[in-house]
């Protein structure tokens, strides 16, 4: 079982990346983005600070998304499947938690072994993440929104994504801006 992580700025295409990983491996995929937007606009998160927060294109708390995902993967864990996670972590302290929480990187490894870990980052240029948000519709995806989710990926991921690397996680840098299959075709090469 591995769990394979898929990171990037917004529109560089973690959500189809995943759905094609669920669908050719069968591994469950864990949309955080979806499942928050769910909690924040059609559940018990509605009218919320954390709905609030993400209307407006910032990360959600870390200590919360941390705690909100935590108990989705051990959920997940239990059914003997591999898990695809799109849109997180996105953080460090979400990676690596801090002095009273466990990182989704240490529950990995508790759950899955840390060998079983695949960090895949996918990279685009920004104003590609621009041209492929403002074709979507959400609320995410007005430009001064957009805008505000590349500075927080720059401020908070990319720095997230480099202190993997210098713990050894094995994170493979792929060009996500080619066409989903050739991303996918790329992605595979590393998985077969």
């Amino acid at each position: 079982m591995n769990i394979i992580i898929i990171s990037g700025s917004p529109g560089s295409g973690k959500s189809t990346q995943a759905r094609l990983i669920s669908k050719e491996f069968g591994f469950t995929h864990l949309d955080t983005g979806k499942q928050i937007e769910q909690f924040v606009h059609y559940g018990p998160g509605k009218g919320t600070k954390e709905n609030k927060i993400f209307d407006s294109g910032e990360l959600e708390d870390s200590i919360w998304t941390l705690e909100f995902l935590s108990k989705e993967i051990k959920k997940v864990a239990k059914s003997s499947k591999g898990i695809v996670l799109s849109g997180s972590p996105r953080a460090i302290v979400e990676a690596f938690g801090d002095d009273k929480h466990i990182g989704l990187l240490q529950l990995f490894d508790e759950l899955y072994g840390r060998d079983n870990i695949i960090i895949f980052s996918l990279k685009i240029p920004p104003e590609v993440s621009i041209l492929r948000n403002s074709k979507r519709g959400r609320t995410l995806d007005k430009p001064d929104v957009i805008k505000k989710r590349l500075v927080e990926y720059e401020l908070k991921t990319i720095p997230m994504i480099e202190k993997m690397k210098e713990a050894n996680y094995r994170v493979i840098d792929i060009d996500g801006s080619g066409t989903p299959e050739e991303v996918f075709t790329s992605i595979k090469s590393y998985l077969a």
